[in-house]
């Protein structure tokens, strides 16, 4: 039996079941970035087969900071972008930004394979507020996530850190901010980067 037709027959029929994946837009997929399309896309339809309701979604992490520079983009343009998220910076090709520049081919490349994912992007669900409520619970448990890193990966993230980067209002960045405190209802941060 194949592998994803066996795990399809061990899952409770009355329940949906979501099959995702995620890509960071941050430079041209690579053809190993085929690979989760794929897997996740023969799981999706093994699902289906066997009469399961299934979700196929694939976020495009366009709300990362731009923190690598790809060295087929114009060094001396896009240097000053490093830290914004990527759906904020302009791309070669005018009109898009620069997790589309880099999200086009992919997708149309996802459609030439035969995938057929639901395409999100995480700009979008960030803006809407539907991380808000996670954002607080991560924040209101900050201690206890930092005990979870010290026991899983043994980094001490140490007394100040917490689990969220906002965007600076000032100078647009969040690969350069860092919350120095959590009231509940307000971040409050300093950005490196701002002057």
């Amino acid at each position: 039996m194949f592998w994803a037709d066996e795990i399809a027959t061990k899952l409770d029929k009355n329940k949906p079941q979501l099959v995702d994946d995620a890509w960071s837009a941050s430079g041209f997929a690579h053809v190993g970035s085929l690979r989760g399309l794929i897997v996740h896309d023969i799981a999706h339809r093994a699902l289906l087969n066997d009469g399961l309701s299934s979700r196929y979604t694939f976020i495009l992490d366009d709300f990362d900071p731009m923190d690598g520079m790809p060295v087929y983009l114009d060094q001396d343009k896009y240097l000053s972008e490093m830290g914004k998220p990527l759906f904020t910076i302009t791309s070669p090709t005018e009109g898009l930004v620069l997790s589309e520049y880099f999200s086009q081919e992919f997708i149309a490349t996802a459609e030439r394979v035969g995938a057929k994912p639901e395409f999100l992007r995480m700009s979008e669900i960030y803006q809407s507020g539907l991380m808000n409520t996670a954002i607080q619970k991560a924040l209101d448990a900050v201690n206890e996530i930092k005990e979870i890193y010290k026991r899983v990966s043994h980094a001490d993230k140490g007394a100040s850190w917490y689990p969220f980067q906002p965007i600076c209002e000032k100078c647009g960045k969040i690969g350069s901010t860092t919350v120095t405190d959590w009231d509940g209802k307000v971040v409050t941060y300093t950005c490196e980067k701002a002057k």
